[in-house]
């Protein structure tokens, strides 16, 4: 994990808290519940990015929220599994997952009511699975070949 974008990352008990200019970054393997919340960081925030490289993240129970500009942005040739994750505001004018290489399963996650686009998949990914989400309303964009989307509540 690259911590030079992050104030704040300290395990609290049972989950990790991150909440100034957030940012994790690939490589990681996170076991414990992952909150990122945008505590006046400013208003162009990234929660998780996956920049250029061949890393991974892994991700059991994550909250995602406060005002940030994009929650996850992932350009990445490793995977990034997001498993039972809340997905709560962001900005109407990005996807909050937006996946533009790599691989990526998210899975079991919800997303705040009719906010915009939740997923965004471009055709340049490796491999992505979508599976069981609570889409409340929110749009995705799946233009992967090997984009396998099932079970996802609209």
């Amino acid at each position: 994990m690259n911590q030079r974008q992050a104030k704040t990352l300290h395990p609290r008990g049972p989950f990790f808290s991150l909440q100034t200019q957030p940012r994790v970054r690939a490589d990681y393997v996170i076991d414990e519940l992952l909150i990122i919340a945008n505590a006046g960081g400013g208003t162009r925030q990234i929660g998780i990015q996956g920049l250029a490289g061949n890393a991974g993240l892994n991700a059991n129970g994550a909250s995602i929220w406060k005002s940030l500009y994009q929650p996850v942005s992932w350009a990445n040739s490793g995977l990034l599994t997001l498993s039972i994750t809340r997905f709560l505001s962001w900005s109407s004018s990005s996807p909050r997952v937006q996946i533009s290489t790599g691989r990526v399963m998210l899975q079991n996650s919800y997303f705040t009511d009719n906010i915009g686009m939740a997923i965004s998949v471009s055709p340049t990914t490796q491999r992505v699975m979508i599976l069981g989400n609570m889409l409340c309303g929110n749009t995705v964009s799946l233009n992967a070949q090997t984009t396998t989307s099932t079970n996802n509540q609209p």
